[in-house]
C-alpha cells in the first residue's frame, strides 16, 4: 500500500510504495494509462522518446524500481527479488488508480508485466516487452554475479584506482545492453561518453540487493506465459547478446504467449530503445493505438 506521497522537483515525485520511496514521473493527459518499467542499471528516462510520442492522448506513468535509479530499497539490504517487484508494480498501479493499464516493459520491466498480466489480468490492457528474459540463469552465471558485486564494492574506492574500477565496470556494463553497431558508430561517440558518466554513477553498492535480485529468475515462466490473455508486442534487438542471444529469448516469449507478435530490431542490442528510439517509439505507438481504436 502506498504510506505517503511527496511533491519533487523536475515533474516527478517519490511515492512510499510496501515501505520503499519509488521515484514516479506523470506526464500526458487523462486518456488511457501507460506504465514504464525499466531494465537493471536503467532508470525511468529510458522511455523519453515514447513518452513524448504518447503524452498528447495517454496518461504516462514511468518510475524507477525499488534500489535503482531514484528509488531506495526499502530497506531490503541482500537481494531485491523478482516477487518484490512484482508486488511494487502491483500496489503502484492500483494506487494510482492507472487500472487496466497498457505496461510497456524493458527487461526486468517485461517479467514484471509478463507476471501482472497473468495473475491480473484485471490490471492489464496490453503488454509491450522489450529485451524479454524468462529462462532461469544457471548456477554459475549466479556466482559470476556475486563476484561483480564484490567489484561494485572495490569500486568505491577513493583515488585514481576506484575511479579507473568504476569505469572498467561501466564499460562492461555498456558491452551487455548496447549492440556493436552502436558501441562502434562514430557519430555516437558522446552518446557513449553520456552512458558511460550514468553508469558510473549508476552502479553503486546501493544497487547490488537489484542486481543481485533480477538473475534469480523462477524455473515456472512456461505455465505462467500461457496463463496470458492481453494483447501482447514483443520487441527484440538483432544485436542482442544478453545471456547469449536476446532474439532467442523473445521467439521463446512469443511461443508461449498465445496471439503474441515479435518484432526485431537491426542495429539494436538489449537496450534498443537507447539505440533506436524512433524505430522502437513507432512501434509501441502503434501497437497501442490499434487497441485502443480497434
Amino acid at each position: 500500500m502506498i504510506e505517503q506521497s511527496a511533491e519533487a522537483a523536475g515533474g516527478g515525485r517519490t511515492i512510499v510504495v510496501e515501505g520503499a520511496p519509488l521515484w514516479v514521473q506523470e506526464t500526458g493527459t487523462e486518456g488511457p494509462a501507460v506504465v514504464f518499467s525499466h531494465g537493471l542499471l536503467l532508470t525511468h528516462d529510458l522511455f523519453d522518446a515514447p513518452l513524448a510520442a504518447l503524452a498528447d492522448t495517454y496518461r504516462c506513468v514511468a518510475y524507477d524500481h525499488r534500489g535503482q535509479g531514484r528509488s531506495a530499497t526499502g530497506g531490503i539490504l541482500y537481494a531485491i527479488d523478482i516477487e518484490r517487484f512484482y508486488q511494487d508494480a502491483l500496489a503502484l498501479i492500483e494506487s494510482l488508480d492507472a487500472a487496466p493499464c497498457h505496461w510497456v516493459g524493458q527487461s526486468l520491466g517485461s517479467y514484471v508485466g509478463m507476471r501482472l498480466a497473468a495473475r491480473r489480468p484485471d490490471l492489464v490492457r496490453s503488454l509491450v516487452l522489450l529485451s524479454p528474459r524468462v529462462r532461469a540463469n544457471t548456477q554459475w552465471f549466479v556466482v559470476q554475479v556475486e563476484i561483480l558485486c564484490l567489484a561494485v564494492r572495490a569500486a568505491q574506492a577513493p583515488g585514481p584506482a576506484g575511479h579507473a574500477l568504476r569505469r572498467a565496470l561501466a564499460t562492461y556494463a555498456m558491452h551487455e545492453l548496447l549492440g556493436p553497431t552502436f558501441m562502434s558508430d562514430a557519430a555516437r561517440v558522446h552518446d557513449r561518453q553520456v552512458f558511460r558518466t550514468d553508469l558510473m554513477t549508476r552502479i553503486t553498492p546501493a544497487t547490488i540487493p537489484a542486481i543481485r535480485g533480477t538473475v534469480r529468475y523462477p524455473d515456472n515462466w512456461p505455465a505462467m506465459l500461457a496463463q496470458i490473455r492481453a494483447p501482447t508486442l514483443i520487441i527484440a534487438g538483432e544485436e542482442d547478446r544478453t545471456y547469449d542471444t536476446g532474439v532467442q529469448h523473445a521467439r521463446e516469449v512469443q511461443d508461449a504467449v498465445p496471439g503474441s507478435r515479435l518484432i526485431t530490431v537491426a542495429r539494436a542490442g538489449h537496450a534498443l530503445l537507447l539505440e533506436q528510439p524512433a524505430i522502437v517509439s513507432e512501434a509501441i505507438v502503434d501497437f497501442l493505438r490499434s487497441i485502443d481504436h480497434a
